[in-house]
C-alpha cells in the first residue's frame, strides 16, 4: 500500500558523515513477530519473550518473501535489537540471504517500567486513569515510563547510524514503538496513531545529499509478505 509516497512532508533531514560515492539505498524497517507477550496481551517493552508458532511462521513467510526478491532488492545488512523476538524474526532473513544479523540495543522497544509483564486487561482495570490517558494519546507517558520523545530521538538515531555508516540496502528487525515514532517524524499523513502489525514491513528510501544530509522518504508503510496477512488473526498490543 504505496499509502504517502513523493510527499514532502515525508521527509527528514539529517546532518550525514558518509562516502560520496553512495547517493540513494532503501532500509526495510520490520516489526517482530507476534511474541508469547503480544498473544497474550501483556505490555512487554523491555520484557525479552520468544516468538509464538504463529510468530514462528510470521517470520517464516517474511523470509521467504526477501529471499524471493533477493535480486531485485539487493541487501548487504541485516540489524535487529538485543531482545529475542527481533533476532527470533530476522534469522529467518538472515538464514534465506546469508547475511548475519547485527545487534543494535538502541533498536529495542520503549521501556514502560512497572507496566511490564502486566497483562493489558488488568492494568486497564487497575490503572485506569493513565493506561486510559495512554490508550487516547500515544504520545503520552506516565513518568515511569520512557517518554515518546526519548524513544523516538533513540530511533531516529539508530536508523540514521544505520544509513550513515553501512553502505547498500538495509533491512532493520526493529519494535512497533520505534517504527511508529519514526514514521512520525517524517509525517502526520498516517494519523496520530498508524498501526504497525507484526511483521508489517516499512520501505523507506535514503537519499545523501551534496550539502553534507540525508533525506528519509517512506515509499510503502505496513505491508506484509504474501500469506502474513492470513496470520493476523487480531491485532498485537503495544511492543
Amino acid at each position: 500500500m504505496n499509502m504517502n509516497s513523493s510527499h514532502e512532508s515525508n521527509k527528514l533531514t539529517i546532518p550525514l558523515n558518509i562516502s560520496p560515492t553512495e547517493t540513494k539505498k532503501t532500509i526495510w524497517l520490520i516489526r517482530h513477530a507476534q511474541s508469547v507477550a503480544n498473544r497474550d496481551r501483556i505490555i512487554q517493552g523491555h520484557l525479552d519473550t520468544d516468538l509464538t508458532d504463529l510468530g514462528y511462521e510470521q517470520a517464516r513467510l517474511t523470509g521467504l518473501y526477501f529471499e524471493e526478491n533477493k535480486e531485485a532488492f539487493q541487501i548487504k545488512h541485516i540489524f535487529a535489537s538485543d531482545l529475542k523476538r527481533t533476532q527470533q524474526t530476522g534469522k529467518f532473513i538472515s538464514d534465506n540471504l546469508g547475511i548475519p544479523i547485527q545487534i543494535d540495543p538502541s533498536l529495542r522497544e520503549a521501556f514502560f517500567g512497572k507496566w511490564e509483564g502486566i497483562h493489558s486487561p488488568t492494568l486497564a482495570l487497575e490503572d485506569q486513569e493513565n493506561y486510559g490517558k495512554w490508550m487516547n494519546n500515544k504520545r503520552w507517558r506516565p513518568e515511569w515510563c520512557e517518554s515518546f520523545d526519548s524513544l523516538q530521538k533513540r530511533g531516529v538515531q539508530a536508523i540514521e547510524n544505520i544509513a550513515r555508516n553501512n553502505l547498500g540496502n538495509t533491512v532493520i528487525v526493529t519494535h512497533g514503538g520505534i517504527i511508529h515514532s519514526f514514521a512520525l517524524s517524517l509525517t502526520q499523513s498516517l494519523g496520530e496513531d498508524p498501526t504497525v502489525h507484526n511483521c508489517g514491513i516499512t520501505k523507506l528510501k535514503a537519499t545523501f545529499k551534496e550539502n553534507n544530509e540525508i533525506d528519509f522518504q517512506i515509499e510503502d508503510f505496513d505491508y506484509l509478505a504474501e500469506g502474513v496477512l492470513n496470520t493476523c488473526l487480531q491485532l498485537s498490543p503495544a511492543a
